[in-house]
């Protein structure tokens, strides 16, 4: 089975994949496939990126290791596409090889193994409202994703509270963990203190 994907979309659910993360399985960038269309998606378990492809495609998923797609990052110029091909069917213990194509070169890398995490319940259906704070670096990869599609920015966040809460950059949804912490609403004194002594009032005679 062959499926496209444009260059500018694969570096983008990059933003989101994983690095020598012990959960090997998420230190890849997962491909579902069937007949109403197809979903890459990638995470590192704090953040979660899946992309929208259009076609019909045989029913299938499997996980392309990052290290060839960043391969492929590096080399990618301008807007031009990838093509995955691999065997849909399930060959059980034995890891099914994926030939990706992009220009003039080839690689043959091997599927990662392992279960990937269902995105489908990672992603609410539609948020709760409830306030939420996140680690800065993962908005900043949120908005880095969005520029690689071709957009300026991405959606405001759907706050979901101590669930995932959720954005969009066009046909890519974003799912952003939440961070536990509870700031001080108040700013310390020392803010408003100015650094000068104030000067003493001169008593009318």
């Amino acid at each position: 089975m062959q499926v496209n994907i444009n260059t500018k979309q694969v570096k983008a659910v990059l933003q989101f994949a994983a690095k020598g993360d012990i959960r090997y399985y998420l230190n890849g960038v997962y491909l579902e496939t069937g007949p109403l269309g197809a979903r890459l998606v990638a995470t590192d378990g704090h953040i979660m990126g899946v992309l929208k492809i259009e076609g019909e495609f045989e029913e299938s998923s499997i996980i392309i290791p990052r290290q060839a797609l960043d391969l492929i990052k590096a080399q990618a110029r301008g807007d031009s596409g990838i093509t995955f091909e691999y065997d849909a069917g399930n060959l059980g213990d034995v890891p099914r090889q994926v030939l990706i194509m992009h220009g003039e070169s080839k690689q043959v890398v091997k599927e990662v193994s392992g279960k990937f995490p269902d995105y489908r319940r990672v992603i609410p259906v539609k948020a709760s409202g409830e306030l939420a704070h996140f680690n800065p670096e993962l908005l900043m990869r949120c908005a880095k994703a969005a520029s690689l599609m071709g957009y300026r920015m991405f959606d405001g966040v759907a706050y979901n509270g101590k669930g995932a809460s959720f954005s969009r950059a066009g046909e890519l949804v974003m799912a952003i963990m939440p961070w536990h912490c509870e700031p001080d609403m108040t700013t310390p004194d020392w803010i408003q203190s100015p650094l000068v002594k104030p000067t003493k009032e001169k008593k009318c005679a």
